[in-house]
Parts: C-alpha cells; sequence; structure tokens
C-alpha cells in the first residue's frame, strides 16, 4: 500500500509548505480536497459582489425561473449544478430541478452582481482569491458551505473523500504507484476516510493562527486522529527538516511491514 500522509491546521498554519516539501524532496504526489470544490465553483462561476442573494427571491422554480431580474442567473446557476457539478466533477447521478434549487438555495449564491468568481479566479488564481481584501470572504464562503452544507450534509459525508481516492487511484493507475500528500484535511470525516486507507495524519500548527471564521470546518481535527504535530515557529528550513525526519520514519516504517 502507498503511503499516504494527511494534513490538519488551520489556514496559514504551514500545511502547504509541508506538503510542497515532501513533494519536492521525497517525491510525494499532492492532492486536496479543495480540489473537487474549487472545481465545482469555477463550473458554477457566481458572483461575488451584488446585493441580492438566492435565498431573498422566493417562490417555486417556476417563479424563480421566470423573474424578470434573476431568472436567468438562477436558470443558469441550477443547469450547471445539475449538469456540471454533479453530472462531471461529482460523477453522481444527476437530480430533480427542484432538489437542485434546494442545493442552490443552501449554497446561497449571489443572483446580481458585476464580478464572477470564474473572472478572479482566472485573474489572480484561487490563493489570492480567498485572501482578496473585497471579494475573499465570500470566495471562502461559498468553498465551505459547498462542502459541508450541500455536499456532505445534503449528498453524502463521504463523497468528497470517495472522489479524492478515486483522483488517487486513477493518478496510481496513469504514473505508477507513490506516496501521496492531502493537503486539506479539515473534518473528521475527511480523516477517517483516509486512514481507512493507512494514512497518517499530521497537524500542522503555527503560533497566532486560529479558524479563519465560524464555521465548522475552522473547528479542527480530533486531537486523537493526529499521529505527530509539527510546530511551525521558527524558519522554513526548520519545518523542513521536521519534515524531512517525518518522512524518512514513514519511509522505514513501510519498508519494514
Amino acid at each position: 500500500m502507498s503511503t499516504i500522509v494527511a494534513l490538519s491546521g488551520y489556514a496559514r498554519a504551514g500545511k502547504d509548505t509541508v506538503a510542497d516539501r515532501l513533494v519536492e524532496a521525497h517525491g510525494y504526489r499532492k492532492f486536496a480536497h479543495a480540489d473537487v470544490l474549487r472545481e465545482s465553483l469555477f463550473e458554477l462561476d457566481p458572483f461575488l459582489d451584488g446585493h441580492t442573494h438566492l435565498s431573498q427571491v422566493p417562490g417555486t422554480w417556476l417563479e424563480l425561473a421566470e423573474n424578470l431580474l434573476h431568472g436567468g442567473e438562477i436558470r443558469r446557476l441550477v443547469g450547471a449544478f445539475v449538469t456540471d457539478v454533479m453530472g462531471v466533477t461529482l460523477d453522481l447521478e444527476p437530480v430533480t430541478t427542484d432538489h437542485a434549487l434546494d442545493l442552490m438555495r443552501v449554497l446561497n449564491p449571489r443572483v446580481d452582481g458585476s464580478i464572477s468568481l470564474r473572472e478572479l479566479v482566472t485573474e489572480v488564481g484561487w490563493d489570492e482569491a480567498k485572501t482578496d481584501r473585497v471579494h475573499g470572504p465570500e470566495v471562502r464562503r461559498l468553498l465551505q458551505r459547498l462542502g459541508s452544507e450541500v455536499i456532505n450534509q445534503h449528498l453524502g459525508a463521504d463523497i468528497l473523500g470517495r472522489e479524492l481516492l478515486a483522483r488517487i487511484a486513477e493518478s496510481f493507475a496513469t504514473d505508477g504507484v507513490g506516496p501521496v500528500v492531502v493537503g486539506d484535511v479539515r473534518r473528521d470525516d475527511e480523516a477517517h476516510v483516509l486512514l481507512g486507507r493507512g494514512a497518517t495524519l499530521w497537524r500542522v500548527d503555527r503560533p497566532g493562527t486560529g479558524p479563519a471564521n465560524g464555521h465548522v470546518t475552522e473547528a479542527g481535527i480530533d486531537e486523537a486522529l493526529v499521529a505527530d504535530v509539527l510546530v511551525n515557529d521558527s524558519t522554513i528550513a526548520a519545518l523542513h527538516t521536521r519534515v524531512d525526519d517525518l518522512a524518512v520514519s514513514l519511509r522505514r516504517l513501510s519498508a519494514a511491514a
């Protein structure tokens, strides 16, 4: 079985630095649950500004679809969710239009505006989009609600984990088996899916960092699931040394198994 390292920790704690070190120095391949969410939101392409959220437009599907101000955008969002997100990115059975509308109400995107998510991400990239002074909070809200409230709570708690494992398996089939790092484990159910495949969970701690907001995905992972803690309180070189030590230990354990 291939070595899988899963990383948890608050935003800006240093998870990407750890994952990148494993890739560059130890030959790991990098995956993330957020890849699925980013692809999904990119296809949905909701507005990031504007004044009207979907929850502020009451009515049945037929009433919303014919709404003079927002009907076109609502039809586009629901259609993109059914066809591109569920049918392609998540590879799930299609749902009815009414069900898709209910899920879009959970996500609660804006239905008017001038700046779309796709425009922002294309211009500055995902990392900059999430920290953008004006639009970053909305980008992060959409990612969190799509993953937690829409997918985990309404479609299935293991869907993101299954899709991630499918992508890892596809990589193995194409490029051969090798060690893997998953850089963004934020929920216990995500951790359990990976631990069930033999993963080792590391938490990255950086003094002064904390939850980005009050969302459930910022609550942290159950301490009992964490195998090692990397404290990022010095230089990048010092963090790299700690990562190297753990990677070598894992390699020895894998070889002895």
